[in-house]
């Protein structure tokens, strides 16, 4: 039986007509009247309480379905993003603190790179995954780079981090031979 024959009634006209203790006058429509009592109380229910287009129940939760996932990525992002300065910000740092120690007029490459180590060690390795530190000292520049990747919040998305200290070394001081 189709929903058509269901809802009319012998005896009932078409284009229906809908008429309850709501109604001040009597509608006319282009479907049918359903079966049943009124959900307001009163006369039969009218199938006029329906919406034009079809059965959309349902449809709210499909698109919540389909935009919570697209919420949480781009809050996963911004997150990845954070991280990664994060993660620049204490590289930039142990670069910093490397060209301090291999720059000074008796510093050597070895100092800069336990001094980056140091502060590498102390601020957190967390946000850096396999950082290492490359120290090129030459008679006039001291050049001190940190190289890692940021940890991964995003699967699948590793950020590179580089950062980059250069300065210029202080001059070897003349020996001094003899006295003051």
């Amino acid at each position: 039986m189709t929903v058509e024959a269901r809802s009319r009634r012998p005896g009932d006209d078409w284009p229906a007509t809908c008429r309850s203790r709501h109604d001040a006058a009597a509608v006319t429509h282009p479907w049918p009247i359903a079966a049943g009592p009124c959900r307001r109380g009163g006369t039969p229910r009218c199938a006029c309480r329906r919406l034009p287009g079809g059965d959309e129940r349902g449809a709210a939760t499909a698109e919540t379905v389909m935009v919570i996932p697209l919420v949480m990525l781009l809050v996963l992002l911004i997150v990845q993003f954070a991280v990664w300065q994060h993660a620049l910000h204490v590289a930039q740092a142990a670069a910093e603190q490397g060209l301090a120690a291999a720059r000074v007029q008796d510093g050597t490459a070895a100092d800069g790179h336990a001094a980056a180590e140091a502060v590498l060690d102390q601020i957190g390795r967390g946000p850096l995954v396999d950082p290492t530190v490359g120290i090129d000292r030459g008679a006039t520049q001291v050049s001190v780079s940190v190289d890692a990747t940021a940890e991964s919040v995003v699967p699948g998305l590793r950020l590179p981090v580089h950062a980059r200290a250069v300065g210029a070394s202080e001059p070897m001081a003349p020996a001094r031979v003899g006295g003051p």
